[in-house]
């Protein structure tokens, strides 16, 4: 590299006006400078690697020799005859540890190609499944039925969800989470229900609630991949509410991979008053893990339909968020975070009670929880 340099012609004293020909020459020279500069920095880096890498070889080989002398030194004493077959059990126990250093170097490579396919096999089940949802709403709304929960029109948008709207709303939004979470006005029951505790924080006619719990031996990326089959399900989520809910959570528009518009009906027992909220679910990554949130859409959006003369239709807003953060010295367990939004006239009924519920349900859903709650 050297050679190339000594073959560049130097660079002159700076006249006092040099024209624009000679400005450039002059940073053309300059830049070839610093580009030979880079590249001998470059393979002195390399250099060093294989260096590294030399000597790491070396330290392994002796390290696997002394640990096959070890291991010799303590076989039974050899008779005169099998002395000479010490050196033989020491390149034997050598070659042995190689090949356990290359079946862990293997098994680390199939531990990783499982979870690719797994991944994998995670993303085509939640197509399938949005394509399942889309065609059980299709039939539903061609094949209407006496059940209230059928009383809803199929939905669509006018025009659809980009995925830089998306991710335009998902960060809006966040950055309104961590004003709550951040904000220390909380109160608390003090209580534990399933390792889940409460806070809660009054503004206005809502009641802001925080719900939190820690889970041990499952890493956030881990918990995210199984949970975000069931938070961009409209089938999984419409099963986290209690039975005696008449609720269908219907597919709109699937971005991509991780942003989805659903949209949500209650239904009155007679099918006469439904409640609709139109909203997007979308998960990304953060500082601290991963979150995702459900966060409503204008009504607007969807194209003009017909509502029957005999239903009043009503929409709520739906702001709700779930945060996977990591924990632990090698971040192997979880903190998570459930929280939202409602009227402060539901906050003590059933309906704060209903959002520990879903908790617990969607814990159940996404780690096989094994209770039983009641409707």
């Amino acid at each position: 590299m050297k050679v190339v340099e000594e073959q560049l012609p130097p660079l002159e004293p700076l006249p006092l006006s040099l024209t624009t020909e000679e400005k450039r020459a002059r940073q053309r020279l300059h830049e070839r400078r610093t580009y030979h500069r880079k590249l001998h920095r470059l393979q002195v880096l390399r250099n060093q690697v294989s260096q590294l890498e030399a000597e790491y070889e070396s330290l392994l080989e002796t390290k696997q020799l002394e640990e096959a002398c070890a291991f010799v030194s303590e076989l039974p004493a050899f008779s005169d005859d099998q002395e000479e077959q010490k050196p033989r059990v020491s390149d034997d126990y050598v070659e042995l540890l190689r090949i356990r250093d290359s079946l862990q170097q293997h098994n680390e490579a199939l531990r990783d190609a499982i979870d690719e396919y797994e991944r994998s096999e995670k993303r085509i089940q939640l197509l399938l499944d949005w394509e399942a949802s889309e065609e059980m709403a299709s039939s539903s709304d061609s094949h209407p039925s006496a059940s209230p929960e059928a009383a809803s029109v199929l939905p669509a948008l006018g025009t659809l969800i980009t995925r830089e709207q998306c991710c335009e709303i998902a960060q809006l939004t966040y950055a309104e989470i961590r004003r709550f979470r951040e904000s220390p006005d909380f109160v608390t029951t003090g209580a534990s229900v399933f390792g889940w505790r409460d806070k809660r924080q009054y503004d206005g006619d809502h009641v802001k609630f925080l719900l939190n719990k820690f889970f041990t031996g499952i890493s956030t990326s881990d918990f995210m991949e199984r949970a975000w089959g069931v938070m961009s399900s409209s089938t999984a989520l419409a099963s986290l509410y209690s039975a005696s809910i008449l609720v269908q959570v219907l597919p709109v528009q699937h971005v991509d991979d991780d942003n989805v518009i659903m949209l949500r009906v209650f239904s009155s027992p007679d099918g006469k008053r439904l409640i609709k909220s139109l909203f997007l679910v979308s998960r990304f990554e953060i500082a601290t893990g991963y979150a995702v949130i459900y966060r409503s859409l204008d009504p607007s959006l969807m194209m003009p339909y017909d509502i029957p003369p005999d239903v009043q239709e009503q929409w709520v807003d739906y702001n709700s968020w779930i945060i996977y953060e990591r924990a632990g010295d090698q971040q192997q367990h979880s903190r998570v975070s459930f929280g939202g939004k409602i009227l402060k006239s539901l906050a003590v009924g059933s309906d704060a009670l209903e959002m520990l519920f879903i908790a617990i349900r969607s814990e159940g859903l996404m780690l096989g929880t094994h209770w039983k709650l009641g409707n």
